[in-house]
């Protein structure tokens, strides 16, 4: 479940599904194009939506060597 404008979204919803879709593909290119490793798991704290709900960005990251 997750939260848009105040709302829950619950994981039969099409956007839930297309954020969802979209942070596995982020997660598998940082898994096998980067060749940096992390130095702190990811969290919710480093997703964030842009205001009309189409993308979806991984901040605030933090790499090592």
């Amino acid at each position: 479940m997750a939260a848009h404008g105040g709302k829950s979204l619950l994981n039969h919803e099409p956007l839930f599904k297309y954020w969802a879709k979209e942070l596995l593909y982020a997660f598998r290119d940082m898994t096998y194009r980067s060749t940096y490793t992390l130095q702190k798991p990811i969290s919710l704290k480093n997703v964030f939506v842009s205001d009309i709900g189409i993308k979806v960005y991984l901040k605030k990251v933090k790499f090592g060597d």
